[in-house]
This record gives C-alpha cells, sequence and structure tokens, in this order.
C-alpha cells in the first residue's frame, strides 16, 4: 500500500472512531437497533407525527361492568312489565385509533301483570321474564380526544328469554307455564366516556335503542316476546 493512500485513508479511520466515542450516540445507534428488532419494520425510525406509533399503543384491552335499563316500547311488553334491568360484564378492544370492538354478557329480570287483577288470579300471580344477552359490536370515537370519548356503535345481539305466564287449567286453579328461546336482534348505541386520571379507566353513558324479539315455545304452547325498546347504559371500563 503506498504513502499517499495511508495519508488518504487514516483521517477517515480517526474521525471515525471520535464519532463513535461520542458519549450518547452508541445509545441512539442502540435504540434504533431495538427499534427493528421490537418492531420489524425497516432501519428508518418512525417519524414524529406519522401515527404510527399512536397505531401500535392501541391494542389495549378494557374490562367492562355495567347496569342498563330498558324501557319497552311495544305495547303488551310496556303495559306487563313497564322496562327490564339488566347487569353485564364485557370486554373491548382497541381495533384502530378510531374503534373499539366489544364483546359481552348480561342477564336481567322482571315481573309484571298482565291480567290486571281479573278475577281467579291474586297478586302473586305475575308473569316473569328472563333475559340472557350475548352482544357483539364496534363504536367509533367521533372526539378523538385524550380526556372524553363520544362514541356511536352497533351490536348484533343474540339472547336466551323466558317468559312464565300463568293460566287458569280446567279446574280453575292457577298453573304457570314457561315457555323459552334464542332470539335475536341489533342495537345503536351513542354516549360519552370520560377518561379518568392517568390509568386508563374510564366511565360512561349510552344511550341506544335495539334488543331481541322472537318466538318462546314450551310442550304445548309458544307465544312471541319483543324485548327492543330505548335503553340507557352505565359503566366502567378497567384498563387491563
Amino acid at each position: 500500500m503506498s504513502q499517499t493512500t495511508l495519508r488518504l485513508i487514516l483521517p477517515v479511520l480517526l474521525v471515525s472512531v471520535g464519532i463513535l466515542s461520542i458519549p450518547g450516540n452508541g445509545g441512539q445507534l442502540l435504540a434504533q437497533e431495538d427499534y427493528v428488532s421490537e418492531v420489524g419494520g425497516s432501519d428508518s425510525p418512525p417519524l414524529e407525527g406519522s401515527g404510527y406509533l399512536h397505531e401500535l399503543g392501541t391494542l389495549d384491552t378494557n374490562l367492562d361492568l355495567s347496569g342498563q335499563y330498558t324501557s319497552f316500547t311495544g305495547e303488551d311488553m310496556s303495559d306487563s312489565y313497564g322496562g327490564l334491568p339488566v347487569i353485564a360484564v364485557g370486554f373491548s378492544f382497541q381495533t384502530s385509533s378510531k374503534v373499539r370492538t366489544f364483546l359481552s354478557l348480561g342477564y336481567g329480570e322482571n315481573t309484571g301483570d298482565p291480567y290486571y287483577s281479573l278475577p281467579g288470579f291474586s297478586a302473586e300471580d305475575n308473569i316473569k321474564v328472563r333475559y340472557v344477552p350475548l352482544q357483539l359490536g364496534m363504536k367509533v370515537d367521533l372526539a378523538q380526544s385524550r380526556r372524553i370519548r363520544v362514541f356511536a356503535g352497533a351490536a348484533l345481539e343474540i339472547a336466551w328469554m323466558e317468559e312464565t305466564i300463568p293460566f287458569l287449567d280446567d279446574s280453575g286453579s292457577v298453573v304457570n307455564k314457561s315457555a323459552s328461546g334464542i332470539n335475536s336482534g341489533f342495537i345503536l348505541t351513542f354516549g360519552p366516556e370520560i377518561v379518568l386520571g392517568q390509568g386508563g379507566q374510564a366511565v360512561g353513558l349510552e344511550i341506544g335503542w335495539g334488543g331481541s324479539k322472537g318466538t318462546v315455545s314450551t310442550e304445548g304452547h309458544k307465544h312471541d316476546i319483543d324485548l327492543t325498546g330505548y335503553r340507557g347504559r352505565l359503566y366502567l371500563a378497567l384498563d387491563l
């Protein structure tokens, strides 16, 4: 190797060693390598404000605990029961920066008087409805705020429902007959959610309309039941 070549290469080597020895520079190189190994992306770090890091942080899961009341819109159900309280537990998942997917399971029951004190029936001869809804849906955040979210959503509901009705038999005695079945419906919701502190917990209030309806049956008897109505739901979302 000629002396001229050595004179050209030596300054470049010295400058390179000097750059690598600067405190903090190695940490930047390590951070970039960690990014490539963790995310599996390109060698270029994400641009600030590009939204990519925000997308990576949205796959969080919440445990939702809720209480709900449905006011029936059908005349028969409204006159007999008025409405139906429901408690539910569910999970919701952030599937994009604006959309959450949720799955919930609930239970509700109520009693009513379908006969309006007709002769032959006493005050204890009430009808009873039981309801176990499974809901799967999505809701979109319209506000995109760190503290207050405003969701509009839709869900498909599949529900087991049972109604027990007292009848008079041939001897004049009251006999209770229970009819049950699995039916379906849809639900539309809208409401705000407020984030509590820095822990990711939130409290929300929803109003909506919808529910399941269909036929319930037992041996020798069947009838229709309609659990649709206006509903209000208060829930607590716990960040997992």
